[in-house]
């Protein structure tokens, strides 16, 4: 999470946001204005949505403050979301029959749900989505930046290795289903993208 004078960011997990976050370190670096969670791997608090941070946090409030997130395609989304998983001890695998719902594994092994991602980082509802794939143009305008600084500043974080076509992974068919066990993530996505994926 970073808050700002005027916006709260949220960190939704796999759309880029560890990229951003670093450059946007940079380009605030020591101004007492901007305020970063603290890198301690020991306590992961930065992927909080707003109602964690209040269970979190009692004295946190918005005041008014934009909520700002970025977002995903939710196939491209669910494939790095499990492969993560995969890659990374204790390596928790789904089946193909859960991949196809939207189910994922937390690294604790609880099992979650792609649609639960994006309802629970919309309440109270984002104010401005930033797109994964457009992550530079949507965050400069979400954040009153200059894109060109921005682009200098951003940095390719480790990517997963894996296959990212999508009709390796689904047929037209299993992508609807996909959709239609996310209707969330399929509202919002429609709304920020204009289209789904099938």
């Amino acid at each position: 999470m970073i808050q700002g004078p005027d916006f709260v960011w949220l960190h939704l997990p796999k759309c880029a946001g560890t990229s951003l976050e670093a450059a946007l370190r940079e380009i605030w670096r020591g101004d007492p204005a901007y305020r970063f969670d603290a890198k301690d791997f020991r306590k992961v608090i930065w992927h909080d949505n707003i109602d964690a941070r209040r269970r979190r946090d009692p004295g946190f409030e918005l005041g008014g403050r934009r909520v700002i997130a970025n977002f995903r395609r939710l196939p491209h989304w669910l494939l790095s979301r499990v492969h993560f998983e995969a890659q990374r001890p204790p390596h928790h695998i789904v089946t193909r029959e859960m991949f196809l719902r939207g189910d994922l594994f937390e690294r604790t092994g609880t099992l979650n749900r792609a649609d639960d991602y994006a309802l629970s980082y919309n309440m109270p509802p984002v104010d401005c989505w930033i797109r994964s794939e457009n992550l530079v143009e949507d965050a400069a305008k979400a954040f009153g930046l200059d894109p060109e600084i921005l682009r200098a500043k951003r940095k390719q974080v480790s990517a997963l290795h894996y296959i990212k076509s999508l009709d390796f992974w689904f047929t037209k068919r299993e992508l609807a289903d996909l959709y239609a066990a996310s209707p969330h993530w399929a509202e919002l996505e429609l709304r920020i993208y204009g289209s789904l994926l099938v």
